[in-house]
């Protein structure tokens, strides 16, 4: 999977996300797509959406399982290393059960 395939899936799931993607879905931009969804994906933490915070973690996982190098690396460095899961958030907002093994 490349930039452009998983920024196909964003915009497949969170539509509210589209228009912002179609402004970085450019060469050179992919990395600020990713860090689009990780701001979404905060967002989500912070307002504890467990729904939207399953399926984004989800893709996640997906997108690092079937991703390209590049994708991969866009995923390290855009997202995962700028989650900010102070105080009990993951608990509060996963819950107990679930598991991202990239993620955390």
């Amino acid at each position: 999977m490349n930039f452009h395939e998983a920024i196909l899936e964003l915009k497949k799931h969170f539509p509210e996300l589209e228009e912002e993607l179609d402004d970085d879905n450019q060469p050179g931009l992919y990395y600020n797509a990713i860090g689009t969804f990780s701001n979404f994906i905060q967002e989500s933490i912070n307002s504890h959406d467990k729904k939207n915070l399953v399926l984004c973690f989800k893709l996640v996982e997906r997108f690092l399982a079937e991703g390209d190098s590049d994708l991969k690396n866009a995923i390290h460095v855009s997202l995962l290393e700028h989650l900010n899961f102070d105080d009990t958030k993951k608990i509060a907002v996963l819950g107990r059960n679930h598991t991202c093994h990239h993620a955390f």
